[in-house]
């Protein structure tokens, strides 16, 4: 008797568990299929534990590409998504993520900027993007420089809208990039 009610305990929370993550995830899908503000919010429900909730690496690979796709294209609510799921990820998947904050940056740069220095990032985190480059350019140094140049070009645009020593040190980290790219 008391293994049966043990079971039905175990089954009673594997299936408010397993609700759960099915109403995560149609939050998730509903978001990355639509990108709309109330998508947004009801995602942003579980803000706080966005990593654990929708696990983001292993759990959700196909989102998680799905969401650095939207990024990429210039997807403002993808972009602020990405910027609080960042710590959610390792290694590659975090450079990826990098790779898509880098295009996003290209499409509003001042939106880049000013967002994610609202979330709480760092200089030196605000960098560490525009410095990752496609992979499609892995072996390209020229065009991996002459990407690393528009960003720079797309930087000093924002001498009138941004820090003089915030620009100052973004421009030195873009310049330190292309040095690398121009002495391979």
């Amino acid at each position: 008797m008391k293994y049966l009610k043990l079971g039905s305990i175990f089954v009673f929370l594997n299936i408010m568990f397993c609700s759960f993550n099915t109403s995560a995830d149609d939050k998730l899908n509903s978001f990355l299929d639509h990108l709309d503000l109330d998508s947004y919010v009801k995602l942003m429900e579980h803000q706080n534990s966005l990593c654990t909730v929708y696990g983001f690496t292993s759990n959700h690979y196909n989102e998680t590409y799905r969401l650095f796709d939207k990024i990429e294209k210039g997807s403002y609510l993808a972009f602020m998504l990405g910027l609080d799921i960042e710590p959610c990820l390792d290694g590659g998947v975090r450079g990826d993520l990098y790779r898509s904050l880098g295009l996003f940056y290209e499409h509003a740069p001042v939106v880049y900027i000013s967002s994610s220095f609202s979330k709480g990032w760092s200089l030196k985190k605000i960098s560490k993007p525009l410095n990752a480059l496609p992979l499609s350019l892995v072996d390209e140094f020229e065009l991996q420089a002459n990407r690393l140049l528009h960003r720079q070009k797309l930087a000093r645009g924002l001498g009138n809208v941004i820090d003089k020593q915030i620009l100052a040190s973004l421009l030195d980290s873009l310049s330190e990039s292309i040095n690398l790219r121009i002495n391979n």
